[in-house]
């Protein structure tokens, strides 16, 4: 078996996802309580003008952009968000997110939930 090395700078989740492929996730199908519980997370490249939602999750749910621009919806604002940029949606927060028509965004995300969860959060800045 081949080893492949993976360049960390230009694509941190490289090694998830090959080119042939859009999108990946990785799902924890326990339910137990914990200070902080991965529940699922993934990686998606965008067709151009792909949209998700609007919907409401029961977990705090982290997108990180690593490429492309695209449009989240979320307490009547639009923000236009691009590589670098982040967004946490918090437990029964609805939104939703659209990537651009002509340089669609890439994202990863982890949904995550737990007893100490918002301070974990908080605590990170969001």
């Amino acid at each position: 078996m081949e080893r492949q090395t993976v360049d960390f700078v230009k694509d941190p989740f490289g090694c998830f996802l090959g080119e042939e492929q859009r999108s990946l996730n990785f799902q924890d199908a326990e339910n137990k309580a914990s200070d902080l519980q991965l529940m699922y997370c993934g990686k998606e490249r965008c067709v151009p003008g792909h949209r998700y939602g609007p919907n409401k999750r029961n977990l705090y749910l982290l997108h990180v952009v690593y490429s492309g621009v695209g449009t989240l919806f979320v307490n009547g604002e639009y923000y236009h968000l691009s590589k670098g940029n982040a967004f946490l949606l918090y437990p029964h927060m609805e939104a939703w997110y659209e990537a651009d028509l002509t340089e669609p965004w890439s994202y990863f995300w982890i949904g995550v939930r737990g007893v100490d969860a918002d301070s974990f959060f908080t605590e990170a800045g969001f």
